[in-house]
């Protein structure tokens, strides 16, 4: 692995993810059916023939494709990198493919390479090149990967093409690897320039050796080309977290976070759930902040066209980034040991940018040893206390963006304590701490959204996202040295979230909670659900510790039974410290 080329990947922080192929030609409806899912799944969902779903190459004709402005809004939005689906599950291919016919040259009226175009455009205008690859699913080839009846399904739907091909014993995922993925992967690498990054998907089917040979094929063939984790079998340079998975801490690894502006991730015309530019940012920030990449999807009508309602969404982050001269590409993580109640911090060389999505008087910022050079808005000083306020008037609900020019790299007190009240602790923060592991809770073992399996493992431990997961013995949990400076009342509040995608928040674990000599024992509940689509997240209030004075010490969180096997399957993201009797900013 070259770990400039890794550097270079984590310095990206911003892309754009297109799924564009002939699913977006239906665009969710099928013989008047509305379809429940996202919109690339249709053949499966539908479970529609091949020679019926080929068919639709002969009305793919997006003649208003443009790729210039396609990275042009990207590239304004500051996104540095590009994802592009070369071939989704459905194995048709959207550039020539020499491999197949099956393709958007030989098959529309269209004719043209647009991976070509994009790949043009992407040199004019300095946008990396990432293409994405199902090479494991393919509903096109009777040899695609498919797990199986017995295996579980994706929300009813089969993983592979088992109403064309029902005879599952006669399928040769062999076949198709040799003939089929290894062959277009090399044509990829071999006609469309320098590729940043590939991006595969679902692994199935694949087993070890398959998957070091396709890593060996890459890696001949562009050395410098990055590979995504969904790969397989470990055999990835940077990690991908679920669908519209959110880090709950830094990232210990190369990490990115695909997410979607509405509910699917190939165009449905029927999805009007468009996000805003708001919560567009709050994303990428948290992620940036977790030193995680944001890969951000649109799907492209089949006229060619972005949807207006994401261009408008981007438009509005390029005027928010522009007017306050904020800094994505090349940014490092909040580089305090905490994260702020009030929003997000990133550090650009010697300057903090700090991005406040509350509305309040001040802000107060503990741990910054150096001298302020400057600071956009006006502050003071009380030793490692930096207090600044706040305009009254903002203008718009996006972020307001405080930036801290220091003398020097920023030095902090590495200290985990309050910032303006509130101590939010993540897992990656602290250290593990391994209960009885004779007492075993085991959760369910599943298939994924991207396919992982997800399995009882022996212990608990971070998961890539930096959230704790196995925590399911007697005594399991997380303890962190912390310091409270000051005599008070502290609300204890824990986040957890369902590892599983699309399945809801379950209660069922009962936890112990102990600090300066004091315990706290509750059953987790939903006591504010917090918004997370995917991933179900919620708080629960563990209730409230009284000191008489400061505090420094151990805090321990730890597991004391599971009750319900879906209980097994919430991760813990964060713990939560709120001190009751402070004066409002």
């Amino acid at each position: 692995m070259n770990y400039n080329n890794i550097k270079n990947f984590s310095r990206a922080r911003f892309g754009m993810f297109l799924h564009w192929g002939l699913y977006s030609v239906p665009a969710g409806r099928w013989k008047g059916e509305r379809m429940d899912y996202i919109g690339e799944w249709i053949q499966s969902r539908f479970r529609i023939p091949n020679t019926e779903y080929a068919a639709l190459a002969e009305q793919f004709n997006p003649t208003r494709f443009d790729a210039d402005e396609w990275v042009k809004s990207a590239k304004a939005a500051g996104m540095t990198y590009l994802v592009f689906t070369a071939k989704h599950h459905d194995g048709f291919a959207m550039y020539h493919s020499r491999v197949s016919p099956y393709n958007i040259v030989d098959a529309t009226p269209f004719g043209r390479d647009v991976l070509r175009e994009l790949a043009h455009a992407c040199e004019r205008y300095g946008m990396k090149l990432g293409i994405y690859y199902s090479h494991c699913l393919d509903w096109h080839e009777a040899d695609g990967a498919d797990p199986g009846p017995d295996s579980p399904k994706n929300f009813g739907m089969s993983w592979g093409n088992d109403w064309d091909y029902p005879d599952w014993s006669g399928k040769n995922f062999s076949r198709y690897f040799e003939n089929k993925a290894l062959p277009q992967v090399e044509e990829l690498l071999t006609d469309y320039g320098p590729v940043f990054l590939m991006w595969f998907d679902c692994p199935l089917g694949i087993s070890e050796a398959q998957g070091k040979k396709l890593r060996k094929l890459v890696k001949s063939l562009q050395p410098d080309c990055l590979i995504n984790g969904r790969i397989g079998h470990g055999m990835g340079d940077f990690g991908s977290l679920g669908d519209n998975q959110s880090p709950a801490g830094k990232s210990r690894i190369p990490l990115e976070s695909a997410h979607t502006l509405n509910h699917t991730w190939g165009y449905k015309k029927d999805d009007h759930n468009w996000s805003n530019a708001g919560h567009l940012i709050d994303g990428l920030l948290s992620c940036n902040e977790k030193d995680v990449n944001y890969l951000l999807n649109i799907g492209p009508r089949p006229d060619g066209r972005l949807p207006e309602a994401s261009l408008d969404i981007l438009g509005e982050v390029a005027e928010w980034r522009n007017r306050n001269g904020v800094r994505i590409e090349g940014t490092g993580p909040n580089p305090f040991p905490q994260a702020f109640p009030w929003g997000y911090c990133t550090l650009s060389g010697s300057t903090l940018q700090f991005f406040v999505k509350e509305h309040r008087k001040e802000i107060e910022i503990s741990g910054l040893r150096n001298e302020v050079k400057a600071c956009n808005l006006p502050f003071e000083r009380n030793g490692t206390l930096l207090r600044i306020a706040l305009p009254a008037e903002r203008g718009d609900d996006l972020p307001l963006v405080v930036k801290v020019k220091t003398t020097g790299k920023p030095e902090i007190d590495r200290t985990l304590t309050l910032q303006d009240g509130v101590l939010i602790l993540s897992p990656a923060s602290g250290e593990i701490v391994h209960g009885n592991a004779a007492a075993t809770a085991s959760g369910e073992t599943i298939l994924g959204a991207a396919a992982e399996v997800l399995t009882e493992k022996p212990e608990c431990s971070l998961n890539d996202g930096g959230a704790l997961t196995q925590w399911n013995h007697p005594g399991d949990g997380v303890s962190w040295d912390i310091r409270i400076p000051e005599a008070g009342s502290y609300e204890f509040q824990v986040v957890t979230e369902n590892r599983c995608h699309s399945a809801p928040w379950t209660g069922g674990r009962r936890v112990r909670l102990e600090f300066a000599g004091q315990r706290l024992e509750c059953e987790l509940r939903e006591d504010e659900k917090l918004t997370s689509r995917c991933y179900a997240r919620a708080i629960s209030k563990i209730g409230t510790l009284t000191l008489s004075g400061s505090a420094s010490g151990i805090l321990r969180l730890s597991n004391l039974s599971t009750n319900k096997t879906e209980a097994a399957n919430m991760n813990l993201t964060t713990v939560r410290i709120q001190q009751q009797t402070r004066r409002t900013k």
